[in-house]
């Protein structure tokens, strides 16, 4: 873990235990170190890095509340505009979290994975691709 998020460690256990790493590491044992890992709060440099890197620092569950209640409060609104007035407005765009971003990078390309099945199955007459990626032998 060290290895991973050194720099994000040593930063939280500044901020929140105001104790250096190095000192933590020297003085308590590994068991009493992994306890106060585990309890940094979520907007810890730590966790923010575990979730997918620096854009999710400050982002806690009342953060995405938040989110959810600013988005629904907008639609709301559209809502009522749209059903008081004769010409449609723009919908408006949600607040964009950092879990949308990673949502949206990890969706598969499903037109890249069909070609390249095909590829595949164009390079080797012998392997014919079924359904989810499947492969099989004729």
């Amino acid at each position: 873990m060290i290895d991973e998020l050194g720099g994000e460690l040593y930063g939280d256990f500044l901020e929140y235990y105001n104790v250096r790493l190095t000192t933590a590491i020297d003085e308590l044992t590994p068991k009493e170190i992994l306890v106060l890992v585990r309890q940094l709060p979520a907007t810890s440099r730590t966790f923010s890095a575990k979730q997918g890197g620096p854009e999710f620092r400050g982002w806690d569950t009342n953060s995405y509340l938040l989110a959810s209640v600013i988005d629904a409060i907008n639609a709301n609104t559209h809502a009522f505009v749209s059903a008081n007035s004769k010409r449609k407005p723009k919908r408006p765009k949600q607040v964009t979290t950092p879990m949308d971003k990673k949502r949206k990078a990890e969706k598969p390309n499903l037109f890249a994975m069909t070609v390249k099945n095909k590829l595949d199955e164009l390079k080797n007459p012998n392997i014919k691709r079924g359904g989810f990626g499947i492969t099989k032998e004729v």
